[in-house]
C-alpha cells in the first residue's frame, strides 16, 4: 500500500541514479576516467582524482514533470554546486555539471537556456535566476537561493556557463535498454539479458562495496570493459556463466540442509564436519546455479541430462574397479573404497562444456545424483542397502 510517506520514489531514485552511472561510464569512450557515487555529486567523473564532470540526477514518475524557474529540484541542484565552488572544491572553469532529469524545461525558462543546443545562453539564464530570486516568496528555496548569491559574479556567470540541462532524460526502464544496445555487439543476441544482468548485478555490488569504503575506491571505465569482456566469454557455446562461486548457504536454507539423502551418504564414510560443510556448499552452489541456467535458457534441450548421464557413467566404472574384487572384507576396507572413490570426484575434471570448468558444478551435480530417492549413485560399496534401511526408519518415525 503506498501514502504520502512511501519511500518508493526514493528507491528508484537512487536505483536510477546508480543505473544511470553505468550508462554514462559506457558511453563514454574515454576508459581511463573513474566514476565515483555520492563523493562531490550524485555521480562524478574524475582523473587523477581531479573532478571533470559532476552529475546531478532526477527521476520523476510523473511523465508531466516539469524543470521551472522555481523547481526545487533546480535550486537544490545550484546549491550543491555553489557551495562545491565556494568551499574550493572544484576549480572553475574546467568542469563540467549536467542535471540529468526525466522532467522537461519550459521554453525560455532559465534551464531551458542552459540546455545543449543552438538556443543555449547562460549569461540570460542568470538574468532570469537573479530576477526570479528577487520576487520569490519560498521560504523552502531561500537557503538554495543564499548559496547561489553567495558567489562572485564572475563565480555565478562561470557556474553557469559550465552547467547543462539534461531534460526528457530516459526513464529507469528506458535506461536498461540502453544499456543493452551498448551490450548488443559483445554477444548473441539471445543472450543478451542474462549479459545486462550480471553486468547490472556487478555493478550494483561493486557500487555498493564503493559506498561501504566512503568512495575512496573508484570505478574506472576499464574495469567496466573488461567484466564486460569477461561475462561475454562465458556466455558462449562452448561455455556457461558461474555466479555463485562464494556463494554459502545460511542456516534457513530450504535448498539443502544436514537431513539429506546425499548428507548421509557421507556420513556412511565418517568424513568430519567440514569435508560435509564443503560438500553441502558445492551441492547448494551447483542447484542454484544450474536452475539459473534453466531460468536464463542458457542450456541446450536435453544438457543436463546428458551430462548427469555422463556422470553417473564414469561413478560406475570407477565403482566397479574400487570393488571389483568379490572377497568378503571389513567394515574399515569399505570405507577406504568409499573414500577412495569420493576422492576420485573432488579430483575429476568432468565438465558440462569444456569452457566451463568450476569445480562446484561437477561436485554439486555428483552430490544431486547422491540425492536421488532411486539411489542411483553413492560412495560407500554397500550404500544402497545402508541408505535403504535408513530412509525406511525416516518413514517409521513419521508414522
Amino acid at each position: 500500500m503506498s501514502s504520502k510517506f512511501s519511500a518508493g520514489g526514493s528507491a528508484i531514485g537512487y536505483i536510477y541514479q546508480v543505473r544511470y552511472a553505468l550508462y554514462l561510464i559506457m558511453k563514454d569512450e574515454n576508459l581511463e576516467k573513474e566514476v565515483s557515487i555520492e563523493r562531490l555529486d550524485d555521480v562524478s567523473f574524475e582523473k587523477s582524482g581531479t573532478p571533470t564532470e559532476l552529475f546531478q540526477l532526477k527521476h520523476h514518475i510523473n511523465k508531466s514533470a516539469t524543470l521551472t524557474n522555481g523547481c526545487s529540484d533546480l535550486w537544490k541542484t545550484i546549491r550543491v554546486w555553489s557551495d562545491a565552488v565556494k568551499k574550493k572544491q572544484i576549480q572553475l572553469p574546467g568542469v563540467m555539471f549536467s542535471l540529468i532529469t526525466t522532467g522537461t524545461a519550459p521554453k525560455d525558462s532559465a534551464p531551458y537556456f542552459l540546455k545543449a543546443d543552438i538556443n543555449r545562453n547562460p549569461d540570460k539564464a542568470r538574468d532570469i535566476l537573479l530576477s526570479f530570486i528577487s520576487t520569490s516568496q519560498s521560504e523552502t528555496n531561500r537557503v538554495n537561493y543564499d548559496s547561489f548569491l553567495s558567489l562572485t559574479n564572475e563565480e555565478q556567470i562561470e557556474l553557469l556557463r559550465a552547467i547543462y540541462i539534461m531534460d526528457n532524460s530516459p526513464n529507469i526502464l528506458d535506461v536498461s535498454e540502453l544499456i543493452k544496445n551498448r551490450l548488443k555487439l559483445t554477444t548473441r543476441r539471445n543472450f543478451l539479458d542474462p549479459l545486462y544482468q550480471r553486468v547490472e548485478g556487478w555493478w550494483f555490488n561493486r557500487i555498493l562495496n564503493h559506498l561501504i569504503e566512503n568512495s575512496i575506491s573508484f570505478v574506472s571505465g576499464y574495469e567496466v570493459q573488461d567484466i564486460i569482456n569477461d561475462f561475454a566469454e562465458q556466455l558462449r557455446p562452448d561455455s556457461l556463466p558461474i555466479d555463485y562461486y562464494d556463494a554459502t548457504p545460511n542456516s534457513d536454507s530450504s535448498t539443502v540442509n544436514e537431513n539429506m539423502i546425499f548428507v548421509e551418504q557421507l556420513r556412511l564414510l565418517n568424513l568430519n564436519n567440514k569435508t560435509i560443510e564443503f560438500s553441502m556448499r558445492d551441492y547448494y552452489r551447483a542447484f542454484i546455479q544450474r536452475s539459473r541456467w534453466a531460468k536464463d535458457e542458457l542450456l541446450f534441450v536435453g544438457e543436463l541430462q546428458r551430462y548427469e548421464n555422463r556422470l553417473l557413467e564414469e561413478w560406475e566404472r570407477q565403482f566397479n574397479r574400487i570393488n571389483r574384487s568379490s572377497i568378503t572384507v571389513i567394515e574399515e576396507v569399505f570405507i577406504e573404497r568409499g573414500l577412495e572413490l569420493f576422492d576420485w570426484m573432488n579430483d575429476s575434471q568432468i565438465h558440462i562444456r569444456r569452457n566451463c570448468t568450476e569445480p562446484y558444478v561437477m561436485r554439486g551435480s555428483f552430490h544431486m545424483l547422491a540425492n536421488k530417492k532411486s539411489l542411483c549413485l553413492g560412495w560407500h560399496p554397500n550404500f544402497k542397502e545402508r541408505i535403504s534401511i535408513l530412509l525406511e526408519s525416516y518413514k517409521e518415525k513419521s508414522i
